[in-house]
């Protein structure tokens, strides 16, 4: 097929995408101090993540590098980078990852730990009281007794979570719309907790 003189050429997609990459090039920088300023806890994220995982059906990892990140498993890299920007960076990076700054927590933190070994993340109602979720997440993850107690699981759960996340483009990232869904789903959460009780939604 001839193109007409004038015409600007489209980008040539990879032939599994139907959309270019999209990265995410900058964390919010309220992001973390939202979080940390409404005591945004385990439990909050792991509402957040489950939620996300229902909509686009990611798996997480947190233990990978020494800071810990969030990973969003079977997320293709080409959603938030160029195949011919890969080949430059081939042997330094390359994962679909936020991370945690080193400051707040690494990968041996036993939040980290107890989250990275979710065998089947739960499927809650974020408007569910608290401990209706946490009773869920302890009957269904079935999360491995030898490393932590029920009574160590409930206490980890309700520890402070501020996301101080960042980003590495193009080493490592998420795709921008990726997090624009999860920024919701942590920001409507927050929103909840800081509702009184007399205007909380029904359920």
């Amino acid at each position: 097929m001839v193109e007409a003189k004038g015409m600007s050429k489209r980008k040539r997609l990879s032939d599994s995408m139907m959309i270019p990459p999209d990265p995410l090039k900058k964390v919010p920088k309220d992001f973390a101090t939202i979080t940390e300023n409404s005591g945004f806890n385990v439990l909050d994220l792991v509402v957040c993540l489950s939620e996300l995982q229902r909509i686009f059906g990611y798996g997480f990892s947190f233990t990978g590098p020494c800071e810990g990140s969030i990973e969003l498993i079977n997320c293709s890299r080409e959603l938030w980078i160029s195949q011919a920007q890969m080949k430059k960076i081939q042997y330094a990076g390359g994962c679909s990852e936020l991370r945690f700054s080193l400051s707040q927590m690494n990968k041996e933190s036993p939040e980290l730990i107890f989250l990275d070994n979710f065998r089947r993340w739960p499927a809650v109602d974020m408007i569910e009281d608290d401990n209706v979720i946490i009773e869920k997440i302890l009957s269904t993850t079935k999360y491995r007794s030898d490393r932590f107690t029920v009574e160590e699981q409930r206490s980890l759960l309700k520890k402070p979570m501020p996301l101080r996340l960042r980003e590495n483009y193009p080493y490592y990232t998420w795709p921008r719309w990726v997090f624009g869904v999860f920024e919701g789903l942590v920001l409507q959460r927050v929103n909840l907790k800081m509702l009184p009780a007399a205007q909380a939604p029904d359920a």
